[in-house]
């Protein structure tokens, strides 16, 4: 079995997000999700043979020879609001998007994962009625790309971020609306 690095997405502020080593241990397991009314928790132990640094798994084995990473999505809903995990927005949605700014043409089927391991829930409020979304723990192969839709408040945060799962098992997170933007500018010369 291939041991596979695991890496964190977190939200960030203005960055979008924050790619982090490995997955926290909270009393010997990944926790996904949260504990409480409206959210839900699943909590995994790790498989024999994961390498452990102090309090993160930095690395998985698995039983997809083609896997090369293990992911953990964290909740990046905004402020009262919630999020999707979509396929690649296409880039003539992205540029009526920019020119228009309708919200509407970014809602999209959400898409699972191919190999999904466990599926958590986090909540804002009394029983999520001010908002929340998903956590997703899953198994990717090179070349596996997801667009992060979020919807709600986001205080300056990109509505849309784009994963994609490199050769070497690193996950790489890009703005697409920001780079088409900068790219039309850069036509306009």
């Amino acid at each position: 079995m291939p041991v596979v690095p695991a890496w964190e997405i977190l939200p960030a502020a203005h960055v979008g997000a924050i790619v982090r080593r490995g997955l926290p241990l909270k009393e010997g397991a990944i926790l996904v999700g949260e504990e409480g009314r409206g959210r839900r928790i699943v909590r995994v132990a790790p498989p024999h043979g994961s390498v452990v640094e102090g309090d993160r798994v930095v690395a998985i084995p698995v039983s997809r020879n083609s896997a090369v990473a293990v992911v953990l999505i964290r909740d990046f809903s905004g402020y009262r609001g919630t999020w999707d995990l979509v396929a690649p927005l296409p880039e003539d949605v992205i540029s009526t998007f920019v020119e228009t700014q309708n919200r509407d043409l970014l809602a999209r089927e959400e898409v699972r994962p191919l190999h999904e391991i466990a599926r958590g829930h986090c909540a804002q409020g009394i029983a999520g009625r001010m908002g929340g979304g998903a956590e997703i723990l899953f198994v990717a192969s090179a070349g596996e790309t997801y667009d992060v839709v979020r919807w709600g408040r986001l205080y300056g945060a990109p509505r849309v971020l784009r994963l994609t799962v490199q050769d070497d098992g690193t996950v790489r997170i890009t703005n697409p609306i920001a780079e088409y933007e900068a790219a039309r500018a850069a036509s306009r010369w």
